[in-house]
């Protein structure tokens, strides 16, 4: 342990032989003394200054010791035959740890040391441990009088590139090196060299700040990182000290990260506000909103009040004053709570049009004013939130079209597709007239134009959605191949609250054709599907329709239900579709009435026959069905589908035995029956209903009764 004693005379102090377990260092004047710290200062524990001295006095060393920070790790005890107020008083004011006036009590001199050594040990071990914390966060930590404008390094990383530039006895002179030598970016230079001045770091700790920090970026080898410097004000600060702390760090990869936060945030955001939430005002403002501009130093709570007017909906309006309030913000911030958001329609005015904005806080603690900041994010999510809040059935439909009306202003969007792409949309408003509005209009046939017109009207839309909360109506139209096709319009309300509508056009053609129990074509569907293919293949006659009834269908949901029964049919139709027959189009016309359109290459009689030999077993019961089948050929000559379907029924008629030959194929000479037929039964009805007929009526007689008469006594 090494001790350093400045002296005037050796034998004047005699304490030195009371020291013999130190190592004692001894020089006779001030000047050689600071060459001696100024080299090995780490090396000493603690300096025995006497006053009187030849050179440079005890005063003066005190004070250059203070001026260059070395107090602070090095105690100085003061020997002095002076007992003046005055001079105690100067030597404490110069950064003395103690006094001692001669003549003095070795015993206690010898205490006193070995206390202050002892002392000055354990708050350099908590001071060490500390800096070691620290210099994981902060790669340079000095500590700085602004009045001498002079420098101590508490900590300073080996690594730094520039740790050669902190040589300078002048803090100003140091920091101004850095900026001039290139290492700041150029477009932070300027705010660099005001923030550093000498003259601005002084006003902003006379004015009663706590702390200042400045964010800049540092450039090494052509490459910056951000650095940020903190400046605190030291537990030691008076006007005529002004002693602070200054803390630099690299954020370069925070930055990053709160960079991509805030891109996140920014990406279609129309207005950022900045505030300290602490102190209940707003900084400043940066967007693209005009009316969601703040005033310097506005108050939160007004600002907040002064948006929410933008927004229409009362229960809205008081929920976003609520969450966005100071005392709000403050009270979840301290229950653990960093981010506050919410979503809330907006009216920047009347003509234009309501747009939907995400609010957000982001929330934070400013470590070294200990005050909470936050930033304000307003983003435009109208696109996602149409996208959102359209229903679900929107987007598992194939629309044709799809309107979104702003019934409030009369104004609407036409779209094809609900996606990232309506916001392109969104930028092609028209006005709302009617069924002007659809170019569909033109298509609506003749008949039904008179009602399309009533069925789009505003008011007809918003009566229909107050009523049942979804509005919808048919209507045929006529395509471009001049098919009639049936349309569905529909309407439900996305905000009703802001009266923002979505309709949308379908077709239900195929929808209205198909049969609910099988899921394949009912008659309507059979008819046009069937009459489209034959118009368009080159030989017509390949072809043939079959129509199938189950003869003793009623039993079977007699005997079994008729749940069963639909089994049955679901069944039926599964068989005919995957025969070998290979039918083109399977339809259930009715009941347990199934036609198909089948080519004639297909049409197997045996293949037919196993088809029509069908059971159904049900919990031991086994049912064998009687399926019938008619044959028609396709003709050459036009005829309509359902006429074909009629002369395959009519065939299926002149089946003799089912169990034989279940089918039968139509010839003309049906028809000729068929008619001649109908025609006696309604010659024989008119006969009837002219009184062209008399009734008589006949007693029959049982022979057997009159044999058994005629036997008897």
């Amino acid at each position: 342990m090494r001790f350093i004693k400045l002296k005037r005379t050796i034998s004047r102090l005699t304490v030195l032989k009371f020291l013999d377990e130190y190592e004692i260092y001894q020089v006779e004047n001030g000047k050689k003394a600071i060459d001696i710290l100024e080299e090995n200062r780490e090396q000493f524990k603690l300096v025995l200054l006497d006053i009187n001295m030849p050179v440079m006095d005890g005063y003066e060393v005190l004070s250059i010791m203070k001026r260059r920070k070395w107090l602070d790790k090095l105690p100085v005890i003061v020997i002095s035959a002076e007992i003046s107020g005055e001079s105690v008083k100067k030597a404490y004011e110069l950064g003395a740890s103690d006094y001692f006036v001669r003549p003095f009590n070795v015993a206690i001199v010898l205490r006193r040391v070995r206390n202050m050594i002892t002392l000055y040990d354990n708050i350099s071990s908590n001071l060490k441990d500390a800096v070691t914390m620290l210099s994981t966060i902060f790669y340079r930590i000095l500590k700085i009088d602004l009045e001498a404008d002079s420098y101590e390094i508490i900590e300073q990383g080996n690594s730094d590139p520039l740790r050669e530039l902190y040589q300078k006895e002048s803090i100003s002179a140091c920091l101004k090196d850095v900026a001039e030598k290139g290492y700041i970016h150029e477009e932070d230079y300027k705010e660099y060299t005001e923030f550093c001045s000498l003259e601005h770091l002084k006003k902003i700790f006379l004015d009663g700040s706590q702390y200042a920090s400045l964010q800049y970026r540092r450039v090494l080898e052509g490459q910056y990182r951000w650095v940020s410097m903190e400046i605190v004000r030291s537990t030691e600060y008076r006007e005529d000290n002004q002693q602070v702390v200054m803390y630099i760090r690299d954020i370069n990869d925070d930055y990053l990260k709160l960079l991509q936060i805030a891109m996140c945030h920014t990406l279609d955001s129309v207005g950022i506000v900045s505030a300290n939430i602490s102190q209940g005002i707003c900084l400043s403002f940066a967007g693209r909103r005009d009316e969601l501009e703040c005033q310097s130093e506005e108050s939160i709570d007004t600002y907040i009040q002064r948006v929410s007017e933008m927004i229409p909906m009362p229960e809205s309006r008081e929920h976003f004053c609520q969450v966005f309030s100071q005392q709000n913000m403050l009270k979840r911030f301290t229950e653990g709570t960093a981010a506050l958001s919410m979503e809330a329609a907006f009216f920047y005015s009347e003509e234009q049009q309501p747009c939907v904005l995400r609010i957000n806080v982001d929330m934070a603690c400013n470590s070294f004013s200990r005050e909470i900041e936050g930033v304000l994010h307003f983003t435009d999510v109208t696109v996602a939130y149409l996208i959102e809040n359209v229903p679900q059935k929107i987007y598992q439909k194939d629309y044709e079209n799809i309107i979104i009306i702003d019934a409030k202003r009369e104004k609407m969007i036409k779209t094809d597709v609900l996606s990232s792409v309506i916001s392109d949309y969104l930028k092609k408003e028209e006005a709302y007239e009617g069924y002007r509005s659809y170019s569909s209009h033109r298509a609506v046939v003749e008949s039904e134009r008179e009602r399309f017109k009533k069925c789009v009207e505003l008011s007809t839309i918003k009566e229909g959605l107050r009523k049942d909360k979804q509005y919808f109506f048919t209507i045929h139209e006529t395509d471009k191949t001049g098919e009639v096709r049936l349309k569905r319009y529909s309407y439900i309300y996305i905000d009703e609250r802001v009266d923002i509508i979505v309709g949308a056009r379908e077709d239900i053609t195929e929808f209205s054709e198909k049969d609910v129990l099988t899921g394949g074509y009912n008659r309507r569907g059979f008819i046009r599907i069937t009459e489209r293919l034959l118009n368009e293949v080159p030989d017509r006659t390949k072809y043939a329709v079959l129509f199938f009834n189950v003869k003793n269908f009623k039993a079977v949901n007699e005997l079994f239900g008729v749940e069963s029964g639909d089994v049955v049919l679901q069944n039926i139709f599964r068989t005919l579709t995957h025969s070998k027959l290979s039918p083109v189009i399977t339809a259930r016309v009715e009941s347990d009435h199934f036609v198909c359109l089948v080519e004639n290459k297909n049409l197997d009689f045996e293949e037919l026959t196993s088809v029509c030999d069908n059971k159904f077993v049900k919990d031991g019961k086994c049912m064998n069905l009687i399926i019938r089948c008619g044959i028609f050929y396709v003709e050459e000559k036009p005829m309509k589908i359902s006429g074909m379907i009629d002369r395959a029924k009519l065939a299926k008629r002149y089946i003799t035995d089912e169990y034989v030959q279940p089918y039968m194929v139509y010839d003309h000479s049906m028809q000729v029956a068929y008619i001649d037929k109908a025609k006696l039964a309604g010659e024989l009805q008119e006969g009837i209903a002219k009184e062209q007929f008399k009734v008589y009526y006949q007693s029959m007689i049982d022979v057997r009764i009159i044999n058994l008469l005629f036997q008897s006594p």
